[in-house]
C-alpha cells in the first residue's frame, strides 16, 4: 500500500503563483512600447528645470518674487498640457509646457495585397483645444519627415490640424511622433496669468489613397481607426492558468489518498 502524501497548500500556492506569473509574461505584447518625453522650461532663460517621461509637474521661483507652474501629463496619443505664471510684481515670468510621444511601428500596407510593395502619399490628423496668453507650437513627424507638421497657434483656439502630405513606403515600419509646446507668460505686476492646452490625434488618424490601411499597436492605430482602450493584461491565459492550477492541485489529492 502506497503512503499518503499530504497535500501541501503553500507549495500549491507557489506553484499556481509560478504559472500566472508565466502566462501572464507570455502574454505581453512583442512590440516596444510609446516612447514619452516631457520637460518644463522657464522660457526667458532657456532652462529646464523639471523633466519626465509621460508626466511631469512641478513649479520654480523667479526673480522679484515670481513664480512659473507646469503640468505635462500623456495619456496614450493625448498630450495635455497646463501652466500659469505671476510676476509677483517684479520682472515677467513664462514657463513652457512641452510633451512628445513616439512610436516606431506605423505601417502602411494596400488592403488587397498586404505584401505590396511602393508608396503612397499621406496626411496625419490632429485636434486642438487651447487656451494661453501666449502660444502653443505643436509638430508631427512621419518617417524621415521630422516637420510634416510645425505650427504655432496663439491666444486660444478649437481646431482640426494636419500635417502636410507626405510619402511614404509601403511595408516599412516607420516613427511616427507628436509635440505640443504651451507657452504661458506674464508681464502684468498685479495678478497672474494660466493656460491650458490639450493635442490629440484624430479618431481618423491618417487621410489616405482608397484601398490602403495603416496600423500602429503601439499608438492603438487599427485599421486606421484610433482605439481608446487601454490594453489589458492577457485575461483569458490568465483565466486558464488558474483552472489548470486548480486541476493539478485536485490530482494531487486524489493520488494522496
Amino acid at each position: 500500500m502506497r503512503g499518503r502524501r499530504s497535500f501541501n497548500p503553500f507549495l500549491a500556492a507557489v506553484f499556481g503563483g509560478l504559472l500566472l506569473i508565466f502566462v501572464a509574461y507570455a502574454g505581453r505584447p512583442a512590440s516596444a512600447a510609446i516612447i514619452y518625453t516631457s520637460h518644463l522650461e522657464q522660457h526667458a532663460l532657456n532652462l529646464v528645470y523639471a523633466t519626465g517621461s509621460n508626466f511631469v509637474s512641478g513649479c520654480k521661483s523667479v526673480a522679484g518674487g515670481g513664480f512659473i507652474c507646469g503640468t505635462v501629463d500623456i495619456i496614450g496619443t493625448q498630450i495635455n498640457t497646463s501652466g500659469s505664471a505671476g510676476t509677483g510684481g517684479g520682472t515677467a515670468a513664462g514657463v513652457d509646457a512641452n510633451g512628445r510621444w513616439e512610436v516606431n511601428d506605423l505601417i502602411f500596407t494596400d488592403v488587397n495585397n498586404p505584401g505590396a510593395s511602393g508608396s503612397i502619399s499621406v496626411r496625419a490628423n490632429f485636434f486642438l483645444d487651447f487656451l494661453t496668453t501666449r502660444k502653443i507650437q505643436v509638430s508631427s513627424g512621419i518617417g524621415g519627415i521630422p516637420f510634416a507638421l510645425n505650427q504655432t497657434f496663439y491666444i486660444g483656439a478649437t481646431t482640426n490640424v494636419s500635417t502636410a502630405f507626405v510619402t511614404v513606403p509601403l511595408n516599412t515600419l516607420l516613427t511616427f511622433s507628436a509635440t505640443a509646446d504651451l507657452r504661458v507668460d506674464d508681464t502684468n505686476p498685479s495678478g497672474n496669468s494660466s493656460g491650458t492646452g490639450l493635442f490629440e490625434l484624430a479618431s481618423i488618424p491618417f487621410d489616405l489613397p482608397q484601398g490602403y490601411t495603416v496600423n500602429s499597436a503601439d499608438a492603438g492605430i487599427t485599421n486606421n481607426r484610433l482605439s481608446s482602450a487601454v490594453p489589458e493584461p492577457a485575461t483569458l491565459p490568465l483565466l486558464l492558468a488558474g483552472i489548470a492550477g486548480l486541476g493539478l492541485i485536485g490530482l494531487w489529492q486524489r493520488n494522496s489518498a
